[in-house]
């Protein structure tokens, strides 16, 4: 029974994120939903630390940012912000649980 639950919370996904993605794929450019997935994938299926993933997922950025002849900016900055982003995404978790948890 244990293993039937912890598949249905598997499947569910990441809360506001929904499934994750193995790879940004697609002819526009990607969004912060899209971005957030895949730093999620790589978070939860690599044992890397929080800086690695969003180097990692920065690199895969930039690839379409070069494709589309975007102008970027240096990549610690946009690194700072997909780590900003994952800050207020676990800002947001954690108080919806704690909103929860006191009702």
């Amino acid at each position: 029974m244990a293993e039937l639950a912890e598949f249905n919370s598997k499947s569910r996904g990441i809360w506001l994120i929904g499934s994750i993605l193995s790879s940004i794929t697609g002819s526009k450019l990607p969004s912060n939903h899209q971005v957030l997935a895949r730093f999620f994938d790589l978070h939860l299926n690599e044992n890397l630390s929080t800086q690695d993933i969003a180097s990692a997922t920065t690199h895969e950025l930039l690839q379409f940012w070069a494709k589309a002849r975007i102008p970027t900016r240096q990549d610690y900055n946009i690194i700072m912000k997909l780590k900003n982003m994952h800050g207020k995404w676990k800002a947001l978790a954690l108080t919806v649980l704690t909103v929860t948890i006191n009702e």
